[in-house]
């Protein structure tokens, strides 16, 4: 048995994820990027490419940062392309709401 890279797994879980929630509208695409903040902790622009069919992730992140008061945020790194060119590229991480985020509590 060959096992299993910690990318490869990752690819896997996207790849479930946007299997699971079909769609290219902006909603849809949001809906599968969260999640995979949920399940993952984080995610490269190159990985919301790739795995959840998700070609303007910034854009996406700025809707769930902005339309539904998500705190998200971004790192720089550097790695290699498929085609083997080195790029710097975004990480998106979901961080903890603070407690006096939360919007059930009476104003």
């Amino acid at each position: 048995m060959i096992p299993i890279s910690p990318n490869e797994a990752r690819m896997e879980a996207l790849e479930a994820i946007r299997k699971g929630n079909q769609g290219n509208d902006a909603n849809t695409q949001a809906k599968r990027l969260l999640i995979a903040l949920k399940v993952l902790g984080s995610i490269t622009t190159l990985e919301a490419r790739k795995g959840l069919d998700i070609l303007a992730p910034a854009a996406r992140i700025f809707d769930l940062r902005y339309r539904d008061g998500h705190c998200i945020a971004l790192t720089w790194e550097r790695t290699f392309t498929d085609a083997g060119v080195k790029h710097r590229i975004g990480r998106y991480t979901l961080m903890p709401q603070a407690a006096n985020d939360d919007k059930s509590e009476a104003a």
